[in-house]
């Protein structure tokens, strides 16, 4: 993709907006997994190429705001903040999965994603 194009996106598409709309629709994506397990590939997909995406724009984020000085060190710690945030999930992921169902965990955290998401649009002013 030439730099010309991923600007006009990013114009187009913008880090706030992506931040405020993607998490709902992945995990309304991932929620229609108790209706409509075929959809559990395509879902897997989606969420592989969004957390690229998403990772890539936090970065740029970050690297907008931070001086030369310290800024590898600023994104080695927002990346390894990321790896241990996502550890618990993974954990109690797994636990549920054993308990219940796979598809059933994902279509569930499909939901605690949409309601996070939205408790965190309500208590906090996005920063993009």
């Amino acid at each position: 993709m030439s730099a010309l194009r991923r600007a006009s996106d990013d114009r187009r598409i913008g880090i706030r907006r992506w931040f405020a709309v993607v998490p709902f629709l992945v995990g309304a994506l991932f929620a229609t997994l108790w209706v409509a397990p075929i959809l559990a590939v395509p879902a897997f997909f989606v969420a592989r190429a969004v957390n690229t995406a998403s990772v890539t724009l936090g970065n740029q984020y970050l690297n907008d705001r931070i001086d030369s000085v310290g800024r590898a060190t600023v994104l080695s710690s927002a990346s390894m903040v990321y790896s241990l945030a996502v550890v618990p999930f993974e954990v109690v992921g797994g636990v549920v999965a054993d308990a219940t169902s796979p598809l059933g965990t994902l279509a569930l955290f499909g939901v605690v994603l949409v309601v996070g998401a939205a408790t965190m649009r309500a208590l906090a002013q996005p920063v993009a």
